[in-house]
């Protein structure tokens, strides 16, 4: 019985071993089935994936391989406030009110971030502009304005603020002491500059965000006042409190790098006129970055005071074109990945056009009369040159005006001189002055 039991458990056990012995190479032929369909199926898509890029041509392919510019879209911060709605004016961008009686603390807290090296960042209005306080920038660094009936002070100081980064900043009323920390770390001391907040008699205070409430002639340190700056986080003497003024609708960008940010509905002028004819040789020089948003719209343009234009550059799909005088009109193609940006350089000198997008040049001989006309309204005829489109194309229907060009323009060198947008003669509330929102594929 022990041998019959023995017996019949080895063929049991041989069985099974046959079984699995079976079913194993069945596995192993379901694998290398699979790899090999997998192989087959690797190949096949690399073979489609050619046939698609061979399908396009060399831009199609290039903007494929980059990034799609017509549907890019620069994420945005909620719960902030941009405070660079308005250019040109010194009434600020929101005002909140505050009730003194209410006081529980005499500090106010906020973070701020800015490339701006100048502007108002709040305006505290006690009596009727007679009493007044200014936190501002100068230079990148705090700058502290204080008028009241115990004294008139400016203090400037700490390290630059205007870096691109959120700083947390607190003002503090101590005493009769005016106290700035930012980050943490002590900015300056201002003593005997004030009374205690919570004796001050008069019953309201309103806080102004990006610009002053009083004339600008009483400040004690002229100022620029416009600042292109995002808040949030903010607390007024602790108080919760509502925007009397709404504020506009300009939004805060999640990152942002340098340069002028126009967004497509607005544009930037500067007047060119230096009141005295050049020597014979002058030449106009311009040069900046580009990182274009949408390709489609106008560059620049050089006119004077009629709007009689005498240069314009304008973006297509198919590329740049530039048109000068009544005699020359130019062709460049878009530089190969445009959303990395790229570099713009023109002269105009008395016998060349010398224009330069990227690693593309052109080199053109210049009209007589062309260039004596340029050289002429650049000096005596009121010359402007706008950047972002036309300067009357505002006051033109959308049916009849040009697209306004999209995108972040920087370091803009005219003539050798850094354009600072704070300094136009005219610039749109749509142009942001100091900051671009980061390009996704910005190097």
């Amino acid at each position: 019985m022990g041998t019959s039991c023995l017996r019949r458990g080895a063929f049991k056990a041989l069985s099974a071993l046959f079984l699995f012995s079976s079913q194993a190479r069945a596995t192993r032929r379901l694998l290398y089935f699979c790899r090999g369909i997998s192989k087959v199926m690797k190949h096949l898509t690399g073979f489609l994936w050619l046939l698609t890029l061979l399908s396009l041509n060399r831009g199609d392919v290039e903007q494929h391989l980059t990034c799609s510019l017509s549907q890019q879209t620069f994420p945005v911060d909620s719960d902030t406030l941009n405070i660079g709605q308005k250019w040109g004016k010194n009434e600020p961008t929101a005002v909140a009110e505050l009730s003194i009686k209410q006081l529980i603390s005499s500090s106010s807290h906020f973070e701020i971030r800015t490339l701006d090296p100048e502007g108002a960042i709040f305006h505290a209005n006690v009596r009727n502009n007679t009493e007044w306080f200014l936190l501002g920038l100068r230079n990148g660094r705090p700058e502290v304005q204080i008028q009241n009936s115990l004294c008139e002070i400016t203090v400037c100081g700490g390290d630059a603020l205007n870096d691109g980064q959120w700083h947390n900043l607190k003002v503090s009323n101590e005493r009769n002491l005016v106290l700035l920390e930012a980050d943490g770390k002590m900015m300056f001391t201002i003593g005997g500059a004030t009374e205690p907040i919570n004796e001050i008699q008069n019953p309201k205070m309103t806080i102004a965000v990006g610009g002053i409430q009083t004339n600008h002639s009483n400040l004690l340190m002229p100022m620029n006042t416009a600042l292109d700056a995002c808040f949030r986080r903010w607390k007024w003497l602790n108080q919760t409190s509502s925007w009397i003024h709404p504020p506009g609708v300009k939004p805060c960008f999640s990152s942002i790098q340098k340069g002028s940010f126009f967004s497509g509905a607005g544009i930037a002028t500067f007047r060119t006129s230096e009141g005295i004819m050049p020597r014979d040789d002058w030449a106009v020089t311009l040069e900046m970055g580009i990182h274009m948003d949408k390709r489609r719209g106008i560059l620049l343009a050089f006119s004077v005071e009629d709007h009689m234009l005498l240069l314009v550059l304008r973006v297509n799909e198919q590329g740049f074109s530039l048109e000068f005088g009544s005699n020359t009109s130019l062709e460049l193609p878009l530089p190969p990945k445009t959303c990395l940006g790229f570099s713009l350089l023109l002269t105009i000198s008395p016998t060349h056009l010398i224009w330069k997008l990227g690693d593309e040049k052109i080199e053109h001989p210049v009209q007589q009369v062309d260039y004596q006309e340029l050289r002429t309204a650049w000096h005596k005829k009121g010359g402007q040159i706008s950047f972002g489109g036309l300067p009357n194309m505002e006051k033109m229907s959308p049916e009849e005006s040009d697209v306004f060009f999209e995108g972040c323009l920087s370091e803009i060198q005219l003539q050798g001189r850094t354009l600072d947008m704070d300094s136009a003669l005219y610039k749109s509330d749509t142009v942001w002055s100091h900051s671009c929102p980061q390009f996704p594929l910005n190097s």
